[in-house]
């Protein structure tokens, strides 16, 4: 028996996947700042951003992705946005999101700890 596509159904199949994570953190940018200064050397800084490179490690059977973490500003009184970006090609497996995820558990938990 075939099967057949409608197009809507079609058009979600070819849907690009979004690869990056984004997360909100209710923890002011500048204590964000000095927080993450303990964890990483090297950041490109903005007024409202800072710009990290990071690895993103997914087991032995995989090599680490390099990732680009960006903090930024969210609210002058809310917190900060935590957004990972791959920096090569990825392939998007279940591994891949839940490394993704965990950092950015990890990243929270960081912040959080004053």
């Amino acid at each position: 028996m075939a099967m057949t596509m409608t197009a809507p159904a079609a058009e979600l199949r070819r849907a690009p996947l979004s690869l990056s994570f984004v997360r909100r953190v209710d923890v002011p940018f500048e204590i964000s700042t000095r927080q993450l200064e303990n964890l990483a050397s090297s950041a490109e800084a903005g007024p409202d951003e800072l710009r990290y490179h990071i690895e993103l490690g997914r087991g032995l059977a995989h090599r680490a992705v390099p990732m680009e973490l960006r903090v930024s500003r969210w609210s002058a009184t809310l917190g900060v946005t935590l957004e990972l970006l791959p920096q090569r090609h990825v392939r998007p497996t279940a591994e891949y999101f839940a490394a993704g995820q965990a950092l950015l558990d990890e990243l929270e938990t960081v912040l959080r700890a004053r």
